[in-house]
C-alpha cells in the first residue's frame, strides 16, 4: 500500500472570481502498532514523522517513560504497520 498524493480539483473563489484548480491531497492509511509482539493499537496517520507519532503515542499512553525504554521501533509503510520493541518495567505497588 504505497501512500500518494491524491490530485483533486477544487473551486477556489478570489477577488470575486470562481475557478477550478488541482491541487494535492495527502492521503491517510492505518498504521497498526505490533508492540512485543502484540496488536496494542492501529492509528489513522498520514506519512509525515511516524517515529514521532509512535513514540509519543506511546509515551502519552504511559507505555514507555523515556527513549531509553523504546529498544526497536520499525515501520513500513506499504505493510501499514509498525513493529515495536519497548522495555517492559516491573511495577511495585
Amino acid at each position: 500500500m504505497a501512500v500518494e498524493e491524491n490530485k483533486l480539483q477544487i473551486l477556489k473563489y478570489e477577488k470575486g472570481h470562481l475557478s477550478t484548480v488541482t491541487r494535492a491531497v495527502v492521503r491517510e492509511f492505518p498504521l497498526r502498532l505490533i508492540v512485543n509482539g502484540n496488536e496494542l493499537a492501529t492509528l489513522i496517520v498520514s506519512p509525515h514523522q511516524l517515529g514521532n507519532l509512535v513514540t509519543g503515542f506511546l509515551r502519552l499512553q504511559g507505555f514507555i517513560e523515556d527513549l531509553d525504554d523504546l529498544l526497536s521501533c520499525g515501520i513500513c509503510i506499504d505493510s501499514g504497520r509498525a513493529d515495536i520493541r519497548i522495555r517492559v518495567r516491573c511495577r511495585s505497588g
